[in-house]
């Protein structure tokens, strides 16, 4: 059962990779339709709440799905990586291709803060496990 969760998590990985670095990352149909707030400001909100709250995400479920503490460690850092290479192909994209991303340091700082709190909701979760 572990591996069918496994499998599934790098498959999210794999989609939320391809949203970090396909052309246009928020509709402009869900910015467009608040007339009373400015769209620039939501779609900059939004986008930075979720970098934050997915990578967090993945860090739960990385947290839940390995059980040894190394284990997690190896997979946070990986997400971390993950992370920087999603910018680093932005950058890579904005530089080659017409796109509208563009990479930067704010959001992998953005992208390990969410793994910093996923971590520590994965932690608080492991130490108040009864010990057998």
């Amino acid at each position: 059962m572990r591996k069918l969760f496994g499998i599934a998590y790098l498959v999210l990985l794999a989609v939320w990779t391809w949203l970090l670095v396909k052309p246009e990352p928020v509709p402009e149909s869900l910015v467009g339709g608040v007339a009373w707030f400015d769209p620039q400001l939501l779609h900059f909100i939004l986008a930075k709440a979720t970098h934050l709250s997915v990578y967090a995400g993945f860090a739960v479920l990385a947290g839940l799905l390995v059980c040894t503490s190394r284990g997690r460690a190896l997979v946070w850092s990986m997400l971390a990586l993950h992370g920087v290479a999603s910018e680093i192909g932005q950058m890579v994209g904005a530089a080659h291709f017409d796109t509208k991303r563009h990479g930067c340091i704010r959001d992998m700082l953005i992208d390990a803060a969410g793994i910093c709190v996923g971590a520590f909701l994965v932690g608080r979760r492991v130490k108040s496990r009864p010990r057998p």
